[in-house]
């Protein structure tokens, strides 16, 4: 599939100061003391019961960190991250409006669309299409899937250059793209968990929970589960057949 498609605003929180990855990594399931640039790592973000009240991806770029996530939680999460950082040399700042999201299914996809591909668990800057658009490992409907949080110059460029070869797509049905996403099995904030959750009901330990970085918020009760080895309920994924 060479597919793109076009998704509009999604959650992008900028981590700037020496003690960014610090911060984040004091308030996520993921270890991220030292997130290199060109890095980036799947989390949780918890409360101080362990709950999930966030999910997404942290990006390192440069001096900055990125924290990527579904529309309409920055508000939200920007008020738990700022209220954390105390003596730190470390800000975050909302930066959604300045972005506009594409998805493309696979490395073939990406370099066809910004010229660029991004490999597990890697990131970069789009610096033939502008200096602050960001490609990212994205695992949404795919192993190997990425998103590209693009500038509004870089966007429009690549409107005009590929017209109706974009699909125009959205966050909230997730046209054209939903099926291939739950089959994934890559989990939803909002839809498939809330701040009612807790990070080992997403069955993603392996992928977006360090148990080894120490100590964390919320850390406390899913080191407990971790131990106890079992939760009460677990999102599944199930194949139902019938004629």
């Amino acid at each position: 599939m060479d597919e793109a498609y076009r998704l509009g605003q999604m959650t992008v929180l900028r981590f700037t100061g020496r003690d960014r990855c610090k911060v984040l990594n004091n308030l996520t399931t993921q270890d991220l003391r030292g997130l290199e640039p060109g890095v980036c790592k799947e989390c949780f973000v918890t409360d101080p019961k362990g709950k999930t009240y966030g999910h997404g991806i942290a990006i390192a770029i440069g001096d900055f960190l990125l924290f990527v996530t579904v529309p309409s939680q920055a508000e939200k999460l920007e008020k738990h991250f700022d209220r954390f950082i105390i003596m730190e040399d470390a800000t975050v700042k909302n930066v959604s409006d300045q972005f506009t999201a594409w998805l493309f299914p696979n490395p073939t996809s990406s370099v066809r669309f910004v010229g660029e591909s991004v490999g597990a668990s890697e990131c970069k800057v789009l610096h033939p299409l502008s200096g602050q658009s960001v490609l990212f490992h994205a695992p949404w409907i795919d192993d190997l899937s990425c998103v590209a949080i693009l500038e509004p110059m870089a966007d429009s460029v690549l409107l005009k250059r590929f017209g109706q070869e974009v699909v125009m797509s959205d966050f909230v049905e997730r046209r054209h793209w939903e099926g291939l996403r739950i089959q994934q099995f890559w989990p939803w904030y909002g839809q498939d968990m809330d701040d009612r959750n807790l990070p080992q009901e997403l069955d993603r330990d392996t992928k977006a929970i360090s148990f080894q970085k120490g100590c964390y918020l919320g850390q406390e009760t899913i080191a407990r589960l971790d131990a106890l080895g079992q939760v009460q309920k677990k999102l599944v994924r199930i194949s139902v057949s019938g004629s």
